[in-house]
């Protein structure tokens, strides 16, 4: 397994700068989420005819994020994730003599980010007992470890950082005066490349299924 740092920690700072200095922190509601991240990783190679067909990889996301309001429909929410990314491979195993058929073998790439995320989130219904809600915006990956099974040379060599988007629906339904239980689904694709080399380019996009409570 290889850890990595970034110094993208600055552009981090900004983030989190920009959704405070956005309306009145008082008002802010605070959340916690967690749910299933089903990760995909595109292998785009420059040799005509070369392809290699990745499954998705089922993980782990969790995390916290602040709720700012800008009005009745319109509101920013600033967020900090661990959400587990990658990619599979099922593999057809072979006797060595004779050549058999004798299974299959799932090889994994397993890689693991901090995500953070400024989306705005808008609420047509705010007011009624359940409210739907669509959220989208910019995102910063931040990569803390990876390992592979399967292409170590690759995820042995990926960027720190990743600048991606985030768009997704949403909605809560109040349980408390203060509380209310949110169900998400979200989409987060990379605009940037996590590995780029002379032939190959490899990028990551997510679906996230959430569930958790705001205050």
């Amino acid at each position: 397994m290889k850890n990595k740092t970034t110094s993208s920690t600055t552009v981090v700072f900004c983030l989190v700068l920009l959704a405070l200095s956005i309306g009145n922190v008082q008002a802010a509601r605070l959340g916690l989420r967690m749910g299933v991240s089903s990760a995909d990783q595109s292998y785009n190679y420059s040799i005509p005819n070369m392809k290699l067909d990745r499954l998705h990889r089922i993980g782990l996301a969790a995390g916290l994020f602040a709720e700012f309001p800008l009005g009745n429909l319109l509101s920013v929410r600033a967020g900090a994730d661990y959400v587990e990314k990658g990619s599979s491979l099922l593999a057809s195993i072979y006797t060595m003599y004779p050549p058999v058929p004798a299974g299959t073998k799932k090889f994994e790439d397993h890689i693991d980010y901090l995500t953070f995320s400024l989306l705005a989130k808008i609420s047509p219904l705010e007011n009624s007992s359940i409210s739907p809600y669509i959220v989208l915006g910019p995102r910063l990956d931040v990569l803390l470890s990876s390992s592979s099974d399967l292409t170590p040379m690759v995820v042995d060599d990926l960027k720190s950082s990743e600048i991606g988007g985030t768009a997704g629906l949403g909605v809560t339904i109040p349980v408390e005066t203060s509380v209310s239980i949110l169900f998400e689904a979200l989409y987060s694709p990379d605009f940037s490349s996590a590995f780029k080399g002379e032939f190959l380019t490899v990028r990551n996009s997510t679906f996230q299924f959430m569930t958790g409570l705001q205050f």
